[in-house]
């Protein structure tokens, strides 16, 4: 006969096992792999998009790289570019995918003013 107190033990135990299974089972997948899957290539091609709208931008930081998994990234950085003489910043904000044409694809951009 099994006592109250291990009884309790072993239930705890199997609802913690219970609980770090469901976690894990719920959480995206990680970036894939292989070399044409980075951050790094994902962030060419919105710096590419953002050059697209802006002339002459430079990339004074490298952008943050979120994977929202099935080979898509968001990617948040700041552009600097040269408007009659001044230096401007501007903030961006672009949305990639993994297309079937082995690159990186922009789905969105944004880009405003940070100051």
């Amino acid at each position: 006969m099994i006592s109250k107190p291990l009884k309790w033990v072993g239930a705890g135990t199997g609802f913690v096992l219970v609980l770090l299974y469901a976690t894990m089972a719920s959480m995206p997948d990680g970036p894939p792999t292989g070399v044409e899957h980075t951050a790094e290539a994902a962030a060419s091609a919105c710096e590419a998009s953002v050059g697209n709208d802006l002339r002459e931008p430079h990339f004074p930081f490298a952008a943050r790289a979120t994977y929202l998994g099935d080979a898509r990234y968001q990617l948040e950085g700041t552009v600097e570019e040269v408007l009659a003489g001044e230096r401007v910043r501007r903030n961006y904000r672009c949305f990639v995918h993994y297309s079937d044409a082995r690159r990186y694809v922009t789905d969105s951009l944004t880009v405003w003013q940070s100051h």
